[in-house]
């Protein structure tokens, strides 16, 4: 379905020294309104790949300042009714993105949708949402509970053709009304990169709006290559982002008990995995989600630094 002629919609991208997955989006969406904030000052040569695309806009961010700030940005700078934050790792299609520019469109109860985010050989394997985390949810992800339980645990797979309201949407294929995506603010700044999309559910939440993830609808998601980055820094800020939400939206105890049971679960993930030398890289993984969750504005710090480098 195509959306109404009086909806445009406009895709914010984020790019951090990112232009091959870029240059792989934009030739897909050729002639779709794009805005790129660039993080990371031209240096691989996104402006000219920009410039090279009709309908697509360069925008400088001024450093590197992070995916939420510079998604704000993007968004700041879009005259749509409706922006999709897209990843540069993303994959989207015209008639997918038309239909999220549609479900906006048509019901107005609803502030954000997504599709189903796939991997290279069309499995569904990649998060595209979830709830906020509670000492209940944190629980029953760290004893792998969300296997059994779909709804009970903090993130969710959806199952093909599934339509599942949640709590809050991946900002990897983020489709949102513009005007209250900035009436709530837009993305939560004080997160550096990973869970600034928890945090913009809980907005919307707070305003009564529907998120609704949309897994008759799929796009491919390379995952983890947006941008030439050391994976331990990603791990490491994905941890540390977790705990800093949990620390921002709940009490001192709550969170303290939060925090510990995801680090038991992680513990108990790296000790499986060691069991064999082909897992020893999730391992590191895991353990590093340990030291990310306990510390997590230290963890941030160091994370960012690894990353801004």
């Amino acid at each position: 379905m195509a959306p109404d002629s009086d909806c445009t919609y406009e895709l914010v991208v984020v790019s951090y020294r990112s232009r091959r997955p870029l240059a792989r989006l934009l030739d897909a969406v050729d002639g779709v309104r794009v805005v790129v904030v660039d993080n990371a000052a031209d240096v691989d040569g996104v402006r000219d790949l920009v410039n090279a695309h009709t309908a697509v806009r360069y925008l400088d961010a001024g450093g590197n300042v992070g995916f939420a700030a510079a998604a704000n940005l993007g968004a700041a700078a879009s005259e749509a009714d409706v922006v999709i934050f897209v990843n540069p790792d993303c994959l989207p299609t015209r008639p997918v993105l038309d239909e999220l520019a549609s479900s906006l469109s048509n019901q107005p109860d609803i502030a954000s949708c997504s599709p189903a985010l796939q991997d290279a050989d069309g499995r569904i394997a990649r998060v595209g949402g979830g709830w906020a985390p509670t000492v209940t949810r944190c629980l029953v992800h760290a004893v792998a509970g969300h296997l059994f339980l779909r709804r009970g645990g903090i993130w969710v797979t959806p199952r093909p053709g599934e339509v599942l309201e949640v709590g809050w949407l991946a900002g990897t294929c983020l489709a949102a009304r513009r005007s209250t995506f900035h009436a709530v603010g837009g993305f939560d700044e004080r997160y550096f990169l990973y869970n600034e999309d928890m945090a913009l559910g809980d907005r919307f939440r707070r305003r009564g709006m529907r998120q609704v993830l949309r897994a008759d609808l799929a796009v491919e998601h390379l995952g983890g290559g947006s941008s030439a980055v050391p994976p331990r820094g990603l791990w490491l800020l994905r941890a540390a982002s977790l705990g800093r939400y949990i620390d921002d939206h709940n009490g001192a105890v709550s969170a303290l008990s939060m925090r510990a049971a995801l680090s038991a679960g992680w513990l108990l993930r790296a000790g499986a995995f060691s069991i064999t030398a082909a897992r020893r890289r999730r391992r590191r993984e895991m353990l590093t989600y340990v030291a990310g969750v306990l510390r997590p504005r230290q963890a941030t710090a160091i994370a960012v630094q690894s990353l801004s480098t």
